[in-house]
């Protein structure tokens, strides 16, 4: 992984008891949040959400380090945004 927060490295769990779901977030053996839902429904829109989060913040850094590069060296920048090209075509966006 990429320059990614420590979030995104957190183990995530579900389980059931008596129909009630819980998602589990754990870092290094830590409980960092604990969410229980008496619907599927609502345990899988927060899992995607989870997951569409930080879809949408990889990409938002991806496009800021340009700019941020920009800064110390306008090669450093021209360099970059052709990195981020070449990751874009093999792993292009979708919207």
């Amino acid at each position: 992984m990429r320059f990614l927060p420590n979030v995104r490295r957190t183990a995530r769990r579900t389980s059931n008891s008596r129909r009630v779901y819980h998602h589990i977030v754990t870092e290094r053996g830590l409980e960092l949040a604990r969410e229980s839902f008496d619907n599927p429904e609502d345990l899988l829109f927060r899992l995607v959400w989870d997951t569409a989060f930080w879809m949408a913040a990889d990409y938002e850094f991806k496009n800021r380090i340009e700019e941020l590069m920009a800064r110390a060296s306008h090669e450093w920048s021209e360099k970059t945004r052709m990195m981020i090209g070449e990751i874009l075509k093999e792993n292009p966006y979708m919207s």
